[in-house]
């Protein structure tokens, strides 16, 4: 199991904790806040504002900073723990092409997992055929250009950008019995005999990723309690009054 996997399954069990508790939390704080609720009668009855604020301010502001820090962190998790595509692939990568060098390349596959998207940098104009890279010279002369386009994901790891162009095929590291270049790392092997090699993340990025993604989780836990031990609170003043 990849740890992106299971990155996504540790934030689908704190959501389930967070569905669980926000229902609640929400009702208590849709109520007004001088509105008590007697635990014999289970009417309301309205206590002087004076009185009443001295009483649930509190508390509300308590369980609401808490349902805020739990929604929050929830959603940064749950978009950071899951990019926008949502189908697992070989492909989706951001690479480095030997033909431009330091321009971007990536490509996602979408989560129908038939549809891929590029996008990608480059320098001078569209349909020029020079081959640039994408130095700071380069683009100071050439003038600098973003592009994406759609294409197919097709049987037997292969892409079409339907252009007759952008055809390709995933060729894992040193599978391939042939002297065009790069035989020996992971990436896509264009038509042309190009080939994008998958960028590898150095360790201070993969560092960076597991302390974000550590403090997000700690985050929504943090907020996911704040949440329960609100409630638990509310209760047990509502039956003391």
């Amino acid at each position: 199991m990849t740890t992106r996997k299971v990155m996504r399954l540790l934030y689908c069990g704190i959501g389930f904790l967070v569905a669980v508790g926000a229902p609640r939390c929400q009702a208590f704080l849709g109520n007004p806040l001088n509105a008590v609720t007697t635990s014999r009668t289970n009417h309301q009855f309205v206590l002087p504002q004076s009185t009443a604020s001295l009483k649930a301010v509190k508390t509300n502001t308590f369980l609401s900073e808490s349902c805020k820090v739990t929604f929050i962190s929830l959603l940064l998790s749950t978009q950071l723990a899951s990019p926008s595509h949502a189908f697992d692939s070989v492909f989706n990568h951001e690479y480095s092409d030997p033909l431009h060098p330091l321009c971007n390349r990536r490509i996602e596959v979408l989560d129908d997992g038939k549809t891929f998207h590029y996008t990608g940098t480059a320098v001078g104009p569209k349909d020029d055929p020079v081959l640039r890279g994408c130095s700071k010279e380069e683009i100071r002369k050439y003038k600098f250009r973003r592009g994406e386009f759609y294409g197919e994901v097709l049987p037997g790891n292969k892409i079409s950008a339907g252009d007759g162009m952008h055809e390709g095929v995933w060729e894992p590291a040193n599978s391939a019995n042939t002297h065009l270049g790069y035989e020996d790392v992971d990436g896509i092997r264009w038509n042309d005999g190009n080939k994008w090699i998958v960028k590898q993340k150095t360790n201070i990025q993969k560092g960076g990723e597991v302390i974000f993604y550590s403090y997000i989780g700690f985050s929504t836990l943090a907020g996911a309690k704040g949440l329960y031990d609100g409630i638990q609170k509310k209760r047990a003043e509502g039956m003391k009054q």
